[in-house]
């Protein structure tokens, strides 16, 4: 996997072995570092991850494969900031209350997790089938 890991982020650099920068007219571009963000979290590799997810998040806020920058936060050990970060998504999207319910489970604020749970079971039996399949997740 860690082969792997490196030909893909070896892919990403340009000339020199500098990262390229994704501000560029490809459209593709957030998306390729949206996934370098993923394939970082996944390899372990949090602090590079947050970076990488950050900046696809400062280019489009609501890009939603950089959303994972909270799960990256917590397995980096930087809860305090994963929270925070959900405040600047839409409140009642299923992926925000889904994040919310884990990030609260995680800090050990069962009656917030719960409270998220909740509005996510509301949206799932409205018919949201987004928020049904959170609430799986959840």
């Amino acid at each position: 996997m860690v082969r792997r890991t490196a030909r893909v982020s070896g892919a990403l650099r340009g000339r020199g072995g500098r990262q390229r920068p994704f501000a560029s007219a490809d459209p593709l571009s957030l998306i390729i570092a949206g996934d370098h963000g993923a394939i970082l979290y996944l390899s372990r590799h949090y602090d590079r991850a947050i970076a990488e997810l950050r900046a696809v998040l400062d280019a489009q806020p609501g890009f939603p494969r950089a959303k994972m920058i909270v799960y990256a936060h917590t397995q980096a050990g930087q809860s305090a900031n994963a929270l925070p970060e959900t405040a600047r998504w839409p409140a009642n999207e299923p992926w925000t209350l889904a994040a919310q319910a884990y990030l609260h489970g995680r800090q050990g604020r069962g009656d917030a997790a719960r409270a998220a749970v909740r509005k996510l079971e509301t949206a799932s039996a409205a018919g949201g089938a987004g928020a049904s399949l959170m609430l799986a997740v959840a």
